[in-house]
Formats: structure tokens, C-alpha cells, sequence
């Protein structure tokens, strides 16, 4: 330690292990009843993570991992203070604390997860948001920070990032920064001034008031009117001096459509003095929202000395937790006034930064330095502060001033070297701390400093040499016991190491680290009883110690003792189901009592979190060929070999796996070929119409593999043939249950369920089909054919065309569509489309028949009558091409001709009601209406309810009447 150092200002305290070791990542760890999912923001603070709830999978919070490491039950007690105090804020728009706690030391915060964003999003996707949505959500934030005002709370970083949105998009006021409320001496401690950006003149002279608040919110006011901020620099110094000594734009300068009103209201807020600003937020509000807002002019007092502080100012200021600000100003003001000598500005400093006021300290050290910008006591009382502040980049550029003007210093590269240290940058560290070294080569701390550093950059022995070093001077330093020990266990030298920490024990006999790190060592030593004495013994100064867990299970698995090593890994794992480690030692223990199938599961989800664990791989490689799945055992094992060439046993397994693999496949492929040959067959039966043969070579097949997909659809495809209707069901949902998407297995089902009559499950098959194969068109016809069936002929319209757009001259999807067509009546189309499917097939009955309907229905009965003759002449047979030749030779009343026609048709078909009554009313357009009677009542036998028939047959019988 440095001559005249106090130990308030001994600022850069070792950290035992957390720059020796490297940690998990957080993502998928469980903190609470939450597992975190993702980062969402990272800040000075703390980083904030989106987290679902373990049990209650719809909960999703967000938790707030703060940049702090209480260590001592102080620290403890006034976070959990501070915490239980943001808990009781209770407002619409404050985003609600719902839980808080520790994970590891590192205190967090669970809030709900704010949907709608941060108003920094918001402005980034609409540059000017409408001023009514402005002043609503400035009416909300207003209120919430009145709210925290009455309770003794200011914000203190009022800033888009840290107004939320709800899924409504009602604001909530969110982040109040507890590590800015905690007094502790850690230098962990992150920023607490606010961002620069949003801090209020004052801040940047470490004063603070609910005033402080207005002017950050005028600033995020300012920029939702113009799209910018009252002020932009990249640097903070030049931030401060902007906000301090500069007049802001006038907003109307920005966007013209500023009401004047609205912008006195926002230059107010603004102003430098903060007694100039408005007496209260609400106040400011109430300004925006009126048009009679009297011009105030905006004063700036920065080169004055401070005013005396109100009694409202100081009355408010009291009640927000700042009780020190008043007799700061005060002796402030008394100094600019009476020019106050270097030496007491520095004396005043350290009594400040003693008192943990690194605000006011900081203010002090730049006064000293306006006086000598050199001081080397200034110089690093600065960056001393700036570092506890949380402002790293300037206490850095404090520090190389320092060593620059004062460069055999070795406090000023001693202090460098840290800082560059802690941003990781180890290269340039070394080199600070070793000038340090040669300016005063008895500091144990630089040592201590500089075996950190060499171990970061894996300069194990250096590193040896330099915690010796710092030994030698303080014999006492556990800390530089510790990195010797680490360091030694790095180079293998395990009986040093452990008599390294055996030393470390003797100084703090219940350091955690020092005794998991001397178990893990015992174990190594194959000391397996002397490790376990003291895993019991760490337990029981913290049950759930994870470390300790899990190295008492590791020995217990290597004793055997399965049960009670099963029973430690579960342990670990209920509190934290994705550790890795865990999870591989209990799917190690499960593979050794014989669960192949469990221990393949807990394996591949431990090397889901960590991917290089060679030893997981090579333990899942067997379990998997236990399993006799030799492929996936093969590729665990080549994965093993890869992280680790010299793994015996993976390359045993390996061996082994291909060997099995090799056979595997051969009986695979012999087995195959009598599949393939058995289905071959009874293809072959199939096709020769001998479907029960068919159906006995595809059972066969089955038996030899029962899962096959293709199979099972050949079965129930014979099965459809012998009319088994229901069992070649059974066989197409099998199918389909082993692959969901097999579309083929849905078209046949598709198929039977139209024999069956069930047109809605046919219609779902042909749907499901069309999905997972959209453009086989047979898929597409056969749906529309059914729609047609079913009369629903605008639905089925569409399908037939979107088939011709993949096949254009697809016949059936066009006599589909022409049927269509006709049904709907749209007779010119669908005239249209049987002539294409005429010009490319003029063998085509159906399309001559429906070409006649067509005209028959444009009582174009002359070419209608040459249709039907055609498609007659085709095939003598067809009933419909006969009686399309009655109806028309009727409407050219050639009667004779017609009933000539119908004769025939009824020859074919005698029973067709349609054809009767057609004939009958050809006999009474001929005056022989006794007959056409008769025909009438024969058509009534198979349509009694047929009031057209009725009607046609009164009207004979009153012509029958002498």
C-alpha cells in the first residue's frame, strides 16, 4: 500500500476468483422460479433478461441482473431495503417490482415484461409521433414521477429507455436504479449520475432534486417534438458543458407546428438554474396543456456563484434522500467566493469520497485541477471517483494523464494498469504494472495485480513468480495465496497447490473457493476421504453450495455409490435444471445401472448447454449402442475424438459402432430386398385384379417391417378393392400416424370415405393432400369432382382451375370445370371449355354431351342436336347423348325424331323418371294425350312428389276432355 493512502481511497480491491475463472453464461439458467430465456438490454446498471416462469408457462417477467457484489451484511440489509421500498410503489404507470433476491451474491429484480417496448423503440420506428399521443404519454410519465417525488424518491435517469410500453401503450416508468440508492464501498458499484443525454445541468456537478427530474423530462419532451435531443456530443465532458452553458435550439426552429405555449413551457424546464424550472412536475404538464402560459425568460447563471437554496428547494431536496446536498452547496459557494486554496479543495474531496459522496468529490477534484491541472493527488482522486461512479472510459483518461504527467508515478501506472485490467485489456495492463514494479518495487498489491493480469494472459509461470512476490511482502494476503494456487493448478503442480490454499485456509478457514478448490485437488490426489470431509464440511456452511454438490457426487460416482451420487445430482438439478455437469453425471450413473434410454436423454440435454464436454460424448456413445443405434452412437463417438483425439474409449466405441453399424446395415439391406421383392408382388397381384393374393404378399412385408409407410397404403389400397372399407381405413390412419404429411396415405382415405358416403372427412383428406403435396393436380380434380357431386359448384370451381394453372390440358380438371361452369350456369365458358378439351381429345363423350348442354342451353339447338349425334355416334351406349337428342329435336319440333331419341335412351335406362317425362310431354305436343298420361304416371311411380310431373299431367288431362 502507498505512503499516506487511506484505506477509503484504496480503490482497486482483488477479486478473488472472478477474473481467474470463467463463468457459465446465463442464458437457460434458472434464477427463482424463472429460466432465463434472452437479453433484452444491457446497461451501466445491470443487464435485463426476458424469463418465463418453470411452471406457469404463460408468465413471462423481465429480471434485472444489477452489476453489484455485496459482500459484506451491510450491503445485504440496505439492498433489501431499498428494494422492499420500490416494491411498495404502487401506480398505473410505474412498471410494478414483483420479486427480488440474490443469484450467487448478484442481486436482481423481477418486473413484468413490458410488451409494447421502450419508448426509444417507439421513436425509432416513427420519427414524430403525433403530439396528442405525446402529451398523453407525458400526462402518464408526469404523474407516475409526482407520484415517486411525494415518496422521498427521485428518478435520477429519466430517459426513453427507461419509459416502457404496455401492450396498450400506456407508459410505464420503469428502472429507478437501486444500485444508485445503495451506499457501499464496493467498486463494483456502476454509474449513478443518469445519462448524460437527460441530465439536468446540476447532475454533472453531483446535486440532484426533484427539479433534476423535470428537466429529463423536458429533454425526452424536447425530442418528441423535434425528432432530436436539446443537445448531441459523443463526449461527456462536452455533454456537460452543453447542458450547463448552452441555450438549446428553440423547438420551433426544429418543427415549425411547436405552439409557442408548449415551447416557453419546455425552455422553462429547461433552464440552467433549477430554480428557474417550474416549482413541480405537474406543474410543467399543466403548462403544456395550455395555451396561457406566460413567457418567462430563461436564465443562465452557470458563471454565477450558486444561489442559496430555497427553503422549498432544500425542504424537497431533504425529502428525497439527498440530506447532504444542502451543506454541499453551502461550502461550495463559500469557496468559489473566497477562492479556496488547492489544498482544501483536495482535503474536502477525500472527506466526500470518505463519506461515500463520489458526486460531490468528484466536483471538488475538478476544481483542484482548474487550479493545477497537474496534481497528481487530483489527478488520481479523479479517476478514483469517475471509477466508483461507473464511468470507466474518462476514469482511464484521468489515469493516463496522470502517468503522463507524473510519469515516475508508480501510483499513477499502478492505477492505469488496473483500469486497463478491468476492461480487458491484459497486454497493455502488464506493461502499466511492471512500470510500476520499477518505480517501487515493494508494493504487494501490484504484484498481487500483476499475477492477475499474467494468469489472464496465461502466463502461468510469470504469474507464479508475481503472487510469490506480493507473498513475500504480506505473507498474510489470501488473495495472492488464492491466484498462486489457481496459477500452480493451471501448470499441474497439484502438491504445491494444495498446500498453497492449505495456507490461504489458515488466513479465512471458511473461504468457499478455498476449500472447493483444495477438495477438487484431494480428489485428483486420489485423497478420496480427506475431499469428502471437506465437500460435508463446506455443505454445511452452505447447504446448496452447487461446487460442493456436485464434486461430493463426481467422488461418490467414482466410489460407486450410484444412490447417493444420483440423489446429490437431483439435488443440484431442482434448483438449476439445465447444469450441465449434473446432467452429465447422472446420465453417466444411469448408463452404468443399465437405463440406456434415460442416460442418452439427461447426456443430450447437458451437452445442449455445453457442447464441448468430450467425456458426455463419449458416455452417450455407448449408451446409444446399448440401444443398438449405431449411427448416432457412431457420430457421438467421432464428436468425442474430434474435442479429443486421445479419448481410448470413444475411439474403442467408435471402432466398435462401425463394426456393429457395418452389420447393422447388411441385415438391413438383406431384409430391405425382401421387402421390396414381397411388395413387388403384390403389385403385380394387384394389377391382375387378384386382390386377396395382393393383399397376403403386403402382409408378409409388414411383418418384416411394420412401420413401413408405403406399405401400409398398398394394404389398404387391396383392402379398398375387396371392399374392406373400414380396415383400409384403419390401414391410411396408421400410415398417417407414423408420417403426419404422407399425402398420399390422405388421398386414398379420401377416397373411401366418398365410397363410404362421409363427404366431410373426404373433403379434410383431399385438403390435407393438397397441403403437403400442392401441386399433384389428381388431388386437386378429385376434390373438385366431389364438390361437384355435392352441388357446391363455386367452391369447386376455383380447384379446377388452380389444377389447369399446374397441368393447362389436364382433361379432367377441364371436363370438371366445364361442369362447373354449366351447373352455374355461365354457359358461353362453359361452351369455351369443352371446345379445348374437344380440340385436344375429339373422342370425348362427356365433353361432346355437355358441349349439346351448353348449347342446348344458348337454344342453340341445331349444333346442340349435332353434339349429342356425335357423342352418340361415339358411343351408341350413352343414355345422356340420346336424350340430349330428344330434348333438342323437340325443340325443333321433329317430334317423331325425338321420341325416336328417347326410345333408345329408355332402352338403356328404363326406369329414368327425367327420360318419361320428356317423351310424355313430346306425345302431348303431338295431341296424344292419353299417352303422354300414361308416361306421366310411370314417372310418378319413381317421383310421386314431382309437382312439375303433377302439373304436366293435369294439363293432359284436360286436353283429354271430348
Amino acid at each position: 500500500m502507498y505512503a499516506g493512502e487511506s484505506p477509503s481511497l484504496k480503490l482497486f480491491q482483488v477479486e478473488e476468483r472472478e477474473h481467474l475463472e470463467n463463468t457459465d453464461p446465463l442464458i437457460g439458467q434458472r434464477i427463482d422460479n424463472y429460466r432465463i430465456i434472452a437479453p433484452i438490454a444491457a446497461g451501466a446498471a445491470g443487464i435485463v433478461y426476458r424469463a418465463q416462469h418453470h411452471y406457469l408457462h404463460e408468465r413471462v417477467v423481465a429480471i434485472k441482473l444489477l452489476h453489484l457484489f455485496l459482500s459484506t451484511p451491510d450491503e445485504h440489509e440496505q439492498f433489501l431495503r431499498e428494494a422492499q421500498m420500490l416494491e411498495k410503489l404502487k401506480h398505473p404507470h410505474i412498471l410494478p417490482l414483483l420479486d427480488f433476491g440474490f443469484f450467487k451474491t448478484q442481486p436482481y429484480l423481477i418486473t413484468p415484461y413490458a410488451v409494447g417496448g421502450s419508448l426509444r423503440q417507439r421513436l425509432k420506428q416513427q420519427h414524430l409521433p403525433a403530439w396528442q399521443w405525446c402529451l398523453k404519454l407525458l400526462t402518464q410519465v408526469s404523474e407516475a414521477l409526482h407520484y415517486v417525488h411525494q415518496q422521498q424518491i427521485i428518478h435520477r435517469d429519466l430517459k426513453p429507455e427507461n419509459i416502457l410500453l404496455s401492450e396498450s401503450s400506456e407508459a410505464l416508468l420503469a428502472d429507478f436504479g437501486i444500485a444508485s440508492m445503495l451506499s457501499t464501498k464496493s467498486i463494483k458499484f456502476t454509474q449513478i449520475s443518469g445519462t448524460p443525454t437527460y441530465m439536468a445541468p446540476e447532475q454533472f456537478r453531483g446535486k440532484i432534486s426533484i427539479q433534476s427530474d423535470q428537466y429529463a423530462l423536458a429533454c425526452i419532451a424536447y425530442e418528441l417534438l423535434t425528432g432530436r435531443p436539446p443537445f448531441e456530443s459523443d463526449n461527456f465532458i462536452s455533454m456537460g458543458f452543453l447542458h450547463t452553458s448552452e441555450q438549446p435550439v428553440p423547438p420551433s426552429q426544429l418543427n415549425p407546428e411547436v405552439p409557442s405555449s408548449v415551447e416557453q413551457a419546455l425552455l422553462k424546464a429547461l433552464a440552467k438554474d433549477r430554480n428557474d424550472r417550474f416549482e413541480d412536475v405537474l406543474l410543467f404538464l399543466e403548462a403544456l396543456q395550455t395555451d396561457a402560459f406566460v413567457e418567462t425568460t430563461v436564465k443562465n447563471n452557470h458563471t454565477d456563484p450558486p444561489k442559496a437554496t430555497s427553503h422549498a428547494t432544500a425542504q424537497s431536496e431533504q425529502q428525497a434522500t439527498d440530506t447532504s446536498t444542502v451543506r454541499h452547496e453551502e461550502f461550495l459557494t463559500q469557496a468559489i467566493v473566497s477562492t479556496e486554496s488547492l489544498q482544501e479543495w483536495l482535503n474536502q474531496a477525500t472527506l466526500w469520497l470518505t463519506e461515500d459522496d463520489y458526486s460531490a468529490a468528484l466536483e471538488a477534484y475538478e476544481h483542484a485541477l482548474q487550479q493545477d491541472p497537474t496534481n497528481a493527488e487530483a489527478l488520481d482522486g479523479k479517476a478514483q471517483t469517475l471509477y466508483l461512479l461507473g464511468r470507466f472510459p474518462e476514469a482511464l483518461e484521468s489515469c493516463q494523464l496522470h502517468a503522463y504527467y507524473h510519469p515516475n508515478s508508480a501510483l499513477a501506472h499502478y492505477s492505469l494498469g488496473i483500469l486497463l485490467f478491468r476492461q480487458g485489456r491484459y497486454q497493455e495492463a502488464q506493461q502499466a504494472l511492471e512500470r510500476s514494479i520499477q518505480l517501487d518495487s515493494q508494493d504487494e498489491d501490484t504484484y498481487l495485480w500483476q499475477g492477475q493480469t499474467l494468469h489472464a494472459l496465461k502466463r502461468y509461470e510469470e504469474a507464479v513468480w508475481a503472487f510469490k512476490q506480493s507473498i513475500q511482502l504480506d505473507p498474510t494476503n489470501a488473495a495472492a495465496l488464492l491466484g498462486l494456487g489457481f496459477s500452480l493448478l493451471q501448470l499441474d503442480r497439484l502438491e504445491e497447490a494444495l498446500a498453497i490454499f492449505n495456507d490461504a485456509l489458515k488466513i479465512e478457514s471458511s473461504h468457499s473457493d478455498a476449500l472447493l478448490t483444495k477438495a477438487q485437488i484431494l480428489q485428483r490426489l486420489q485423497r478420496g476421504a480427506e475431499a469428502l470431509a471437506i465437500y460435508d464440511q463446506l455443505l454445511e456452511i452452505e447447504p446448496d453450495h452447487e461446487g460442493a454438490l456436485l464434486g461430493k457426487a463426481n467422488l461418490l460416482a467414482n466410489q460407486q455409490d450410484y444412490a447417493q451420487a444420483l440423489e446429490l445430482y437431483n439435488q443440484v438439478l431442482e434448483k438449476n435444471d439445465q447444469q450441465w455437469e449434473a446432467l452429465r453425471g447422472k446420465g453417466c450413473i444411469l448408463y452404468m445401472l443399465q437405463r440406456p434410454e434415460e442416460s442418452v436423454t439427461y447426456l443430450s440435454q447437458g451437452l445442449t448447454v455445453n457442447r464441448s464436454d468430450h467425456g458426455a460424448l463419449t458416455v452417450k456413445g455407448l449408451a446409444l449402442h446399448q440401444l443398438q443405434r449405431y449411427q448416432e452412437a457412431s457420430d457421438a463417438f467421432q464428436s468425442a475424438l474430434a474435442l479429443n483425439p486421445h479419448d481410448e474409449k470413444a475411439q474403442q466405441g467408435l471402432n466398435k459402432a462401425k463394426a456393429a453399424l457395418k452389420a447393422q446395415q447388411q441385415q438391413t439391406k438383406r431384409r430391405q430386398n425382401r421387402i421390396t421383392e414381397l411388395r413387388r408382388k403384390g403389385q403385380e397381384q394387384e394389377l391382375l385384379g387378384r386382390s386377396r393374393e395382393a393383399l397376403k404378399f403386403y402382409e408378409q412385408a409388414l411383418k418384416q417391417d411394420p412401420q413401413n409407410v408405403l406399405l401400409l397404403i398398398d394394404q389398404g389400397n387391396a383392402l379398398y378393392s375387396l371392399k374392406r372399407y373400414r380396415e383400409a381405413l384403419e390401414c391410411y390412419d396408421k400410415a398417417l400416424t407414423l408420417e403426419p404429411e404422407a399425402h398420399r396415405a390422405y388421398y386414398e382415405k379420401a377416397i373411401v370415405c366418398e365410397e363410404l358416403g362421409r363427404s366431410d372427412e373426404a373433403l379434410t383428406a383431399y385438403e390435407h393432400a393438397i397441403r403437403y403435396n400442392p401441386k399433384d393436380t389428381l388431388y386437386l380434380v378429385r376434390q373438385g369432382l366431389l364438390l361437384n357431386k355435392l352441388q357446391r359448384f363455386q367452391e369447386a370451381l376455383p380447384i379446377f382451375v388452380r389444377a389447369l394453372q399446374i397441368k393447362p390440358d389436364f382433361s379432367y380438371a377441364l371436363q370438371g370445370k366445364a361442369e362447373a361452369q354449366l351447373s352455374l350456369k355461365r354457359y358461353r365458358e362453359a361452351l369455351s371449355t369443352y371446345d379445348q378439351i374437344l380440340r385436344h381429345d375429339g373422342q370425348n363423350v362427356a365433353a361432346h354431351n355437355g358441349r349439346g348442354d351448353a348449347l342446348f342451353f344458348l337454344q342453340r339447338y341445331v349444333e346442340a342436336l349435332h353434339s349429342h349425334e356425335r357423342a352418340a355416334h361415339l358411343d351408341a351406349r350413352n343414355m345422356a347423348a340420346w336424350y340430349g337428342m330428344g330434348i333438342n329435336l323437340y325443340q325443333l319440333e321433329r317430334y317423331t325424331e325425338a321420341l325416336a331419341a328417347y326410345n333408345q335412351a329408355l332402352s338403356l335406362y328404363p326406369y329414368n323418371a327425367v327420360v318419361l317425362t320428356s317423351k310424355g310431354r313430346t306425345f302431348a305436343a303431338m295431341g296424344r294425350y292419353q299417352e303422354a298420361i300414361a308416361l306421366y304416371d310411370q314417372a310418378l311411380t319413381f317421383e310421386p312428389d314431382n309437382q312439375h310431373l303433377l302439373h304436366l299431367k293435369q294439363e293432359a288431362n284436360q286436353q283429354n276432355q271430348p
